[in-house]
């Protein structure tokens, strides 16, 4: 088998991106295409789209004018970003001596590999990032309280039967299941659950993916960078009609 090509990086790219961009895009294609395809695509989207030049413009905007010592317009978290660098191997990325540049260097990988890492669910599957309406959590809720109900009943017949392997499993499977629903009762503040569907912006999917681009620039950069996450929503999804207005609306209840 012929070596695969490397990706052609354009030259606005962050220059300490683009080796680690590269190599991660060769273990990449040999990924199966029939589940790993949208994260294929959308990882090339990603590096070489021309609407990234905004991204990384913005990310490494300073502020004022003068040289190189200005401070960052949007500065990354120094906590936040030395710990996801440390999980993710990432904390030797940048050879600069300023460590405000380290850390705003560091979080704009993260910044990539986390959006990037989106479309590694399967969409056709109930995991990953989308959002739920409280009807549907709540009819979960109840399928899992009749299981657990039916469970007990059931180790109790077999405590009877003198069975009390089987009983334990299922009292151990009612005990799991019982976390799952007393874990979900408060979702107020839940971003990710929602009043109503909606396709005004995307399907379940869709919107779950944007919520998450906006908890990733909040949490590196302690604002949600509204426009940043129209940008990296647009180019994620290989969509140009996300508006600002729309991302703003759903993620109106980012804390």
């Amino acid at each position: 088998m012929d070596e695969p090509a490397p990706l052609n990086i354009p030259r606005w790219v962050p220059h300490h991106l683009n080796q680690l961009i590269s190599d991660q895009y060769l273990k990449n294609i040999y990924l199966p295409g029939d589940t790993f395809g949208d994260y294929q695509a959308g990882y090339i989207r990603l590096a070489t789209d021309e609407r990234m030049e905004t991204v990384w413009g913005e990310i490494y905007r300073r502020t004022g004018t003068g040289g190189q010592e200005r401070p960052f317009k949007n500065p990354a978290d120094f906590a936040v970003v030395s710990v996801l660098a440390k999980q993710m191997g990432l904390e030797y990325l940048s050879a600069e001596k300023e460590n405000f540049i380290k850390i705003q260097d560091q979080a704009a990988a993260i910044l990539f590999f986390k959006v990037s890492g989106n479309l590694v669910w399967d969409r056709r599957l109930d995991v990953g990032p989308r959002v739920k309406t409280m009807k549907e959590i709540n009819k979960r809720k109840s399928i899992l309280q009749n299981l657990i109900n039916s469970h007990l009943e059931d180790a109790e017949s077999y405590e009877k039967l003198g069975k009390f392997s089987a009983a334990k499993t299922l009292k151990s499977l009612a005990s799991d299941l019982s976390t799952e629903v007393n874990t979900t009762l408060n979702f107020d503040n839940d971003p990710w659950v929602v009043e109503r569907s909606s396709n005004r912006v995307g399907d379940a999917w869709e919107r779950g993916a944007i919520i998450e681009i906006g908890q990733i620039c909040s949490s590196l950069f302690n604002q949600t960078m509204l426009r940043t996450a129209t940008k990296l929503s647009n180019i994620l999804l290989n969509r140009n009609n996300i508006t600002y207005h729309m991302v703003q609306g759903v993620l109106s209840n980012l804390s």
